[in-house]
């Protein structure tokens, strides 16, 4: 005896029962996440200088830069919608390997600059 039923992945396609599409499933915007957490550190970056320069408070700043970091990861993947769980821990991730990369990379470049 055959099976009338359809074996494989279903696709996305109105059912024949309720003519009700299902939806397809969503990609994570990881590349929108990062952009919007960047403008985040910018705008924490133009605090901590201000704080720590103009202010002459260097111990607020560095508090302020910790925060900065943590609440631009926060709004870059709130404004880039990020929902779950594993879309979070994934976003967390890049994002630790950018700032890695980053402040290793601008640090070999001031000590370049600076020793010659």
């Amino acid at each position: 005896m055959s099976d009338p039923s359809p074996r494989g992945v279903l696709s996305w396609q109105p059912s024949p029962d309720d003519d009700l599409a299902t939806q397809p499933p969503r990609r994570p915007r990881y590349g929108r996440s990062v952009g919007w957490a960047i403008v985040g550190w910018a705008v924490a970056a133009a605090v901590v200088y201000v704080v720590s320069q103009v202010l002459r408070l260097p111990e607020l700043g560095g508090w302020i830069a910790l925060a900065g970091v943590i609440a631009g990861g926060w709004y870059g993947g709130t404004r880039g919608g990020l929902r779950g769980r594993r879309e979070w821990v994934i976003f967390a991730l890049t994002l630790s390997a950018i700032l890695f990369l980053a402040i290793g990379l601008g640090s070999c470049v001031y000590a370049i600059a600076l020793y010659g």
